[in-house]
């Protein structure tokens, strides 16, 4: 397996993953389980689909634009736009209120 195999893959299991975070996430919420895995894991799949999203759009440079190039592009926008609202959140928290 090459790596832009490799990279597709991991962008397309990561990316689904994440997704489907977000239901797990408010059923989780509406039955009072806990959410803490479910958090930190679709973190961590953020981060690899954005990682694997941007090694296959470079290692797929020059080629014909096809199904998987436009998903790669759409992946690394919205995992990116993920990220930058986590760390917005984690800079403006406040923690003054807590003693």
């Amino acid at each position: 397996m090459n790596m832009t195999t490799t990279a597709k893959w991991l962008f397309l299991i990561a990316g689904g993953y994440a997704l489907l975070c977000a239901p797990a996430i408010l059923v989780a919420e509406r039955y009072g389980w806990s959410e803490a895995p479910l958090h930190s894991t679709q973190l961590l799949a953020t981060l690899i689909c954005f990682v694997s999203s941007a090694a296959f759009m470079l290692s797929t440079t020059g080629s014909s634009s096809g199904w998987e190039r436009s998903l790669s592009a759409v992946a690394l926008i919205l995992s990116g736009l993920w990220l930058a609202f986590f760390c917005y959140v984690i800079l403006t928290f406040d923690l003054s209120g807590i003693d």
